[in-house]
């Protein structure tokens, strides 16, 4: 393990640990799918000490990640409406559906890698969407918005530029250490608009 995929492990863990038992309670239909996720992701980062990088593990890892990432989405995004226009808490599950689908493609890679990059990216874009409307009310969710896009940033490195110009891993996971610091350490600002202006 390189020193910047330590970082990154330690970085997930922190927010683990941060969201865990230093943000506002009452919220575990969105904090608990994020909190598994990331602790799918961490699990990701550590496994190739004991695991070939072509065990399939690996992908359930990053499909089970970036889709409890979505079900945590769809909860905030729920929590969001108004009290007589929220969908029925179940709905926040369909991502799941993801799970049905995968081991119909897992054992294809293109299709596979196709599937994690269109969800991530997809993460990504609906992350940035909704705290760009929160930008105004929730105070401090600039360092949030900056943390979603050094995790874009990572993205765009590691998809789509690391193989074109043989770029070194650690620039990608720095960055993406960095993202979720400024992103988990802010998040509670938006938990504590939810709390305040009784969308809870």
């Amino acid at each position: 393990m390189i020193w910047s995929q330590a970082l990154l492990v330690i970085t997930t863990l922190l927010a683990i640990l941060y969201l865990t038992f230093y943000t506002e309670k009452n919220l575990e239909w969105i904090k608990t799918p994020l909190i598994i996720s990331l602790a799918a992701f961490a699990l990701y980062l550590t496994l190739p000490l004991f695991l070939h990088l072509d065990n399939p593990v690996y992908g359930w890892l990053s499909v089970i990640s970036t889709t409890l990432l979505f079900v945590s989405i769809s909860a905030l995004i729920r929590e969001l409406k108004p009290l007589y226009n929220r969908y029925p808490v179940g709905f926040s599950l369909f991502p799941l559906l993801i799970l049905i689908v995968y081991p119909f493609i897992s054992d294809q890679e293109v299709l596979r890698q196709l599937l994690i990059q269109i969800l991530q990216g997809g993460g990504l874009l609906i992350g940035l969407l909704i705290v760009i409307t929160l930008l105004k009310p929730v105070e401090n969710s600039i360092w949030v918005l900056t943390g979603i896009i050094l995790i874009a940033v990572s993205y765009g490195i590691y998809w789509f530029i690391m193989d074109l110009y043989s770029l070194d891993d650690w620039i990608w996971q720095v960055i993406l250490a960095g993202g979720l610091l400024f992103s988990m350490y802010y998040i509670n600002n938006i938990f504590t608009y939810l709390k305040q202006n009784h969308f809870l």
